[in-house]
């Protein structure tokens, strides 16, 4: 049984389930394909398709050699020059859409999530989130957390768009811990990657919990660490 006095979560998996990414990015080609076509920048659907994977491509491989976020932002971008699309405009009504997808087919808490997040309010404890954002800028992230009701209870929310830094880098802890006021002994870390979120937060100095919805209730988790029944 520990008590600690700051309980920092991951997102995606964590405190929220997303059966919705193969919908999301569907609704996405849909909308960036009927944006170029009433754009006059004609484009087969099967080469937006593929330059939508080299696109994903592209920002796997520059996220891992430098360790740095690649941002929706440049995502849009990268993904428009491939198809030669220049215009401003294009690019402002594309990366809406983008952006968006979360709130058009938007993830749900995960069962218990939002009782487990009421009894560590009732019990004073500080609430961070860390979260690597992908498609998602954590602008839209915090949105959606209104959407499904779970923004009201957070003290503070890092997401890796606004830092540059990807977990596990102990940078993207750190920052956390300091906007949080915490200290790292008495905070612990849940997440369900054991790379990204376990290692993370241990090589941070931080406690840490590798969580397995499937196998775990958030809210026993959560009153583990914070001081028990």
């Amino acid at each position: 049984m520990h008590n600690y006095e700051c309980l920092i979560f991951d997102l995606f998996n964590t405190l929220i389930v997303d059966e919705g990414m193969a919908e999301r990015e569907k609704y996405r080609m849909d909308s960036i394909y009927t944006i170029l076509e009433k754009s006059l920048y004609p484009v087969k659907f099967n080469e937006l398709s593929l330059k939508y994977a080299k696109m994903i491509e592209h920002s796997a491989e520059s996220q891992a050699s430098t360790g740095w976020c690649f941002a929706p932002f440049y995502q849009v971008e990268y993904l428009l020059n491939l198809l030669n699309a220049h215009d401003l405009i294009v690019f402002k009504k594309v990366y809406d859409v983008f952006i968006d997808a979360i709130l058009q087919i938007c993830p749900e808490p995960i069962h218990n999530a939002q009782k487990a997040l009421e009894e560590l309010k009732d019990r004073g404890k500080r609430i961070g989130l860390i979260s690597n954002t992908g498609k998602t800028p954590g602008i839209m992230l915090r949105i959606m957390l209104k959407e499904i009701g779970l923004f009201k209870y957070f003290d503070d929310m890092v997401f890796s768009d606004e830092t540059g830094y990807l977990k596990p880098d102990s940078r993207i802890f750190q920052t956390a811990i300091e906007r949080l006021g915490a200290k790292k002994e008495e905070t612990i870390y849940i997440g369900d990657m054991k790379g990204c979120d376990y290692d993370g937060a241990m090589l941070a100095g931080l406690g840490a919990h590798l969580f397995d919805r499937k196998q775990e209730d958030i809210y026993n988790v959560v009153l583990t660490y914070s001081g028990g029944y």
